[in-house]
């Protein structure tokens, strides 16, 4: 079976009478530069002499859609939303029925591409033009098969170009400030289904620990490896003014469910004549379940008993070179002002994150971070500028 399907454009504006300062605040969902999305589906029959290994396929091309976030059109929006709640009993045979046919599919190889979708959340559409502006970046996302004894597959994913805006008018003057800066993030993921990667646990003890997970550092059955691009943070105190009130406004516009009506139609139909006590469970000896007190890492010696040594079943590792946030005075409006009205600094150097689960349930975490940093850089003559300095040694200070 093959389907494909093509979306050309998708828009949805605000048509009441509501006063807006700009008109493009009207225009809540658009797409930017060429066709929504392409989309294609492919099953193959494992029967077939060409049969590539897995039983179904995905390729999904979508633009860049941008979502103009103004409190009352969308909070008017969850509410005519609740209103399908009646419809729970067809959702839930979809939703079931959905599950069960992903089950039967065991193999699915995809490849997708978003392009940045774009959020702009206005302090307030109807009396300013400030507005936040996020780039959530391009997402990139494709698995392989690699057919080998371990029946190994790969997951590579990204996320690229994510970044925030400020646009503030300040004396009829726009003012356009990067609050982050362009960020990557990137993740391996390798699957191994076989068990051939599955060595001996006692022989890691005679290697040399580099860290508290040279113990069980072979091969996992799911190994996840993050790295993320240096993050630089910028913040203002008209940037700070306008993040508090954006914040302030996204749950009032989210609270916005059902009116007094719909709420007093709901409670109707859970009278206490109609809601029926649970049954209560029957109990349980106490003695059917021992409890086990011993340390989590104990390794199961495989020797004679036919119960397996624990193994490595999950490995993740999330690395960042640096993030960094320095923030400024009131004063700051346009890029030539940050030099000269920067009021602090604060950076992490080399953040570290690991986990590692095995086979029996137990879990191993590590965190290392090579320098926390907090220095004062107001303009101007200063004997101590380093609050926090940086750190001269090769070691990691936590």
């Amino acid at each position: 079976m093959r389907i494909g399907a093509k979306l050309g454009s998708l828009s949805l504006e605000d048509l009441t009478q509501s006063p807006v300062v700009d008109p493009a605040f009207k225009k809540l969902l658009a797409v930017e530069g060429g066709d929504l999305a392409e989309f294609g589906y492919e099953t193959y029959d494992p029967n077939d002499s060409a049969f590539p290994g897995y039983n179904s396929s995905i390729i999904l091309k979508a633009g860049s859609f941008k979502f103009t976030f103004m409190e009352r059109p969308i909070r008017d929006l969850m509410s005519w939303a609740t209103k399908f709640a009646k419809m729970k009993a067809v959702y839930d045979a979809a939703s079931q029925a959905a599950v069960q046919r992903a089950s039967e599919v065991t193999r699915m190889k995809f490849d997708v591409v978003v392009k940045t979708p774009i959020i702009v959340l206005p302090k307030d559409g109807q009396v300013s033009h400030d507005r936040l502006v996020l780039r959530l970046g391009e997402i990139v996302a494709k698995n392989e098969y690699l057919h080998d004894a371990n029946d190994t597959a790969t997951i590579e994913a990204g996320l690229s170009g994510i970044n925030v805006t400020s646009e503030i008018k300040v004396n009829d003057q726009d003012s356009t400030l990067q609050m982050v800066n362009d960020v990557a993030i990137t993740a391996k993921i390798k699957q191994q289904g076989g068990k051939a990667h599955r060595g001996d646990p006692d022989r890691a003890d005679t290697e040399v620990r580099k860290n508290v997970f040279a113990r069980y550092r072979s091969q996992a059955d799911l190994q996840i490896t993050t790295e993320m691009s240096d993050v630089k943070m910028n913040l203002t105190a008209k940037q700070y003014v306008l993040l508090v009130q954006v914040l302030q406004a996204l749950p009032q516009a989210l609270s916005g469910g059902a009116n007094d009506e719909d709420d007093e139609e709901d409670s109707s139909l859970n009278t206490p004549a109609t809601i029926s006590a649970p049954p209560t469970p029957a109990r349980q000896p106490s003695t059917d379940h021992m409890v086990n007190l011993e340390p989590e890492l104990t390794v199961i010696t495989s020797g004679d008993s036919e119960e397996a040594a624990p193994w490595n079943a999950m490995d993740l590792v999330f690395d960042v070179g640096s993030i960094a946030l320095e923030v400024y005075d009131d004063d700051a409006i346009e890029e030539k002002d940050l030099k000269n009205h920067s009021i602090a600094q604060f950076a992490l150097v080399k953040s570290h994150v690991g986990l590692k689960k095995l086979s029996d349930g137990a879990l191993e975490a590590e965190f290392s971070l090579n320098t926390l940093a907090f220095s004062n850089t107001r303009t101007g003559k200063s004997v101590h500028r380093d609050i926090i300095p940086h750190t001269t040694q090769n070691g990691n200070q936590m």
